[in-house]
């Protein structure tokens, strides 16, 4: 677990940066992916901010992972967007930041799958685009996978939201 220099948690920011630098975390969400695309299942990764050369990106990369961030063209936006919704269920992997989820682009997805890369406060703009997907699908057929790092406290309480947003009634 990552220490500050006077022993209490370190920052959001050191965490993301422990968080997104892992390996291991990254070799699960990869695998999680792959399972889901053999599923048949259409997911979307959401990310704190896209890193081109972190451990995810390398894994997801090796899928033809398309990505959304915050600092791309309007045009190149444009034409991932174009390009995912013109795929007619045909399975491929999306990383967004969570920025984008309140594209109205992003809800016309087919999106089944969601991964939380990062620990992602579950109110607003994440609660309301689970709230659509809901809406969207059958009941139980809405995949959810958020990975918690159980050692650090400041992601334990991110985790206890999530647990609290989902446990919410949402139709």
């Amino acid at each position: 677990m990552p220490s500050s220099a006077n022993g209490k948690d370190p920052a959001p920011k050191g965490i993301t940066a422990v968080i997104e630098s892992s390996k291991e975390r990254a070799a699960l969400i990869v695998a999680d992916v792959e399972a889901a695309l053999q599923n048949g299942r259409h997911p979307v990764v959401i990310v704190e901010r896209i890193i081109p050369e972190s451990p995810l990106s390398r894994g997801l990369k090796k899928m033809h992972c398309l990505s959304l961030d915050d600092h791309m063209k309007k045009k190149d936006q444009k034409a991932i967007l174009e390009k995912l919704c013109s795929q007619n269920g045909n399975a491929s992997v999306v990383m967004v930041t969570r920025s984008y989820l309140e594209l109205e682009s992003l809800s016309n997805l087919q999106v089944d799958t969601l991964l939380l890369a990062a620990p992602l406060s579950w109110n607003g703009v994440l609660s309301r685009y689970v709230k659509g997907l809901c809406r969207q699908h059958e009941c139980g057929a809405l995949a959810i996978y958020d990975y918690v790092d159980h050692l650090i406290p400041w992601a334990q309480k991110k985790a206890r939201n999530s647990i609290e947003g989902l446990s919410q009634p949402w139709l």
